[in-house]
């Protein structure tokens, strides 16, 4: 008979500043902000610890869990260190691990029989390519459900992710490398995701009071999340972030032994190059993702080394843009997930895409941002010490956009010629002959993308001073979508 799996597993990631310090009682020190990790740590089934500062040789500190198992770096010096633990009430099977002393520990395993990823990483100011070395060994060894907890040292905005909206350049140059990062795998920011604009911070210092630990989980896999909360726990410097997922197992059938064709071509031109399609693929997350069609991205990967994939998608891509296919493309499996929405329950539809879908608007998606990078990095920079900061966003998430208005938004961009490619690839709704719209599908690479050209389209035409007004574009991997207008006084 098999096991029965829990409805769901809880996951924590903390920065404990020194593990053998934080274990230490100090009554004379604030006893009401003093740190409890052990107690902290009860409710959770996995745990990532940051800066845990465990010395070659003085390995002792782990004594004080021996309820859990561990997994963790040393060095020379007490500084740094990060470390993974699996609580021994769990089902746990160990595959194997990878650790890099610098600032992360990837563990291979199985929890409660289903496979997964987990990371844990502290990103030093002073690391310039930890999150490359990390990136690429994910994308080429990353399978089931891939969970990521750490300090990251950056802000994803100055004015929602910081008590005090000061520019920072350090920052923002860690910044610049987390979103290569986060755009690699596909990733989301769990915590922005279901909390919107909420105001809430992970790291307490006088000087700096700011958003800095995150809980990232690949963008097709959020509709496991049941919850990710920062915890008002006593602490005088990070506070930990909790994560829950469900662990419901998803079958998509047995996948081809070989590559499966779909559509029969002949030679054409094609309007991708193989190094994006061969990007996109890497970026795919290998889990339990349910597809329509039943071929799972492990397929894709595979038969991508022996240049098939490659070859099959570039002509799909082209086929698609020059209208010769439009049949099932795009279609989809529905789920309704769960999302906490400033601390209010809302169900929303999410999607399950064929994978050469997700490959081919991913391409798309990556296109069009750096066309709209280029377009911001064009405009003047704002003076920061007069700027006023407002924040638009959509009262709701919408879920369809009317033709005419998403043509007119990308017009207003000069993205006229990428429209037309849009608008073979996005889905129609279903009253598509009367309100001609299209859908906007929590689940598709375009749509975070989309939801940030409309805010900036509907923005700028609000102010009408488009002239004096420079927009700034938060991450577009993620699905929370959020827009910062600054403008010059």
């Amino acid at each position: 008979m098999a096991a029965s799996l829990p409805p769901k597993l809880r996951f924590l990631t903390w920065n404990v500043n020194g593990l053998e310090t934080a274990l230490r009682i100090k009554p004379q020190r604030q006893p009401d902000r003093q740190k409890d990790v052990c107690k902290e740590l009860e409710e959770a089934d996995v745990a990532f610890l940051q800066e845990t500062h465990i010395k070659r040789g003085n390995e002792d500190v782990m004594r004080e869990f021996p309820e859990w198992l561990q997994f963790y770096t040393t060095l020379d010096k007490a500084e740094r260190g990060v470390a993974i633990l699996i609580k021994k009430t769990i089902s746990f099977e160990y595959i194997h691990h990878r650790q890099d002393d610098d600032g992360f520990i990837v563990l291979h395993c199985k929890l409660e029989h289903q496979p997964y990823t987990l990371v844990s990483l502290y990103h030093h100011q002073t690391d310039e390519a930890i999150l490359g070395r990390l990136s690429e060994y994910l994308q080429n060894n990353a399978t089931g459900m891939m969970v990521i907890g750490g300090n990251f040292n950056a802000v994803f905005s100055p004015f929602i992710d910081k008590k005090e909206p000061t520019i920072n350049q350090s920052h923002s140059v860690l910044l610049n490398r987390l979103k290569l990062f986060m755009r690699s795998l596909q990733l989301v920011d769990v915590w922005r995701w279901q909390h919107n604009f909420m105001r809430f911070y992970t790291y307490y210092r006088r000087e700096s009071t700011s958003r800095i630990d995150f809980f990232f989980v690949p963008e097709e896999c959020l509709w496991r999340v049941q919850s990710c909360k920062i915890e008002d726990v006593p602490a005088n410097d990070h506070l930990p972030v909790s994560l829950e997922l469900n662990n419901a197992a998803v079958s998509s059938g047995d996948p081809p032994t070989d590559f499966p064709t779909k559509y029969t071509f002949t030679n054409c031109d094609v309007r991708c190059t193989i190094e994006d399609i061969t990007t996109a693929i890497k970026s795919l997350q290998v889990s339990d993702t349910p597809r329509q069609d039943k071929i799972p991205a492990s397929v894709y990967k595979t038969f991508a080394t022996d240049g098939r994939i490659l070859q099959y998608l570039q002509i799909l891509y082209s086929r698609i843009l020059d209208g010769s296919i439009m049949n099932n493309f795009n279609d989809s499996i529905q789920r309704q997930i769960q999302r906490q929405i400033q601390r209010q329950d809302e169900c929303q539809n999410f999607h399950f895409f064929n994978v050469d879908y997700v490959i081919l608007a991913t391409i798309l998606a990556r296109h069009l941002e750096e066309k709209l990078e280029s377009l911001l990095r064009s405009h003047r920079k704002p003076n920061y010490n007069t700027r006023i900061a407002m924040i638009y966003y959509f009262p709701e998430v919408p879920e369809s956009v009317e033709m005419s208005l998403l043509e007119h938004a990308f017009e207003s961009a000069s993205l006229s010629p990428e429209f037309q490619a849009l608008e073979k690839i996005l889905r129609r709704s279903p009253s598509y002959g009367a309100s001609q719209s299209y859908l906007l599908c929590q689940g598709c690479p375009l749509t975070p993308l989309l939801h940030s050209l409309l805010l900036r389209y509907v923005t700028e035409r609000s102010v009408g001073c488009t002239t004096l007004v420079t927009l700034k574009f938060m991450p577009t991997s993620t699905l929370s979508t959020w827009l910062f207008l600054r403008i010059v006084l």
